[in-house]
């Protein structure tokens, strides 16, 4: 697997961003803080580490990034938040590239 960092922002978490929820797509929650979306949230990025409620996170809004899959996912298909996946993924769970879109 490969990683190309492009621009990354710091956002305030609104919640626990745990070890699990690393590489997961975040949206702008209505209080101005970054949580992680659902499948109709306008996604802005992808949460690149661990911070606790009310921390500063890392999102990378464009680039290469690591995407933590929710299911299967064919390569070169679309995933949650715009991005193209690069590789495929089995199962939920499995960390794939996307491209960010």
């Amino acid at each position: 697997m490969y990683e190309i960092k492009g621009q990354t922002i710091s956002l305030i978490a609104g919640e626990a961003i745990s070890a699990d929820k690393k590489f997961m797509p975040v949206c702008i929650s209505a209080d101005n803080t970054c949580k992680i979306a659902g499948s109709s949230d306008k996604c802005i990025g992808y949460v690149q580490a661990e911070g606790k409620l009310g921390e500063a996170v890392p999102v990378m809004i464009d680039g290469v990034t690591m995407f933590k899959a929710s299911g299967a996912v064919a390569a070169g298909a679309e995933v949650l938040g715009g991005g193209i996946a690069l590789a495929a993924a089995a199962a939920a769970g499995d960390i794939i590239p996307v491209l960010i879109k």
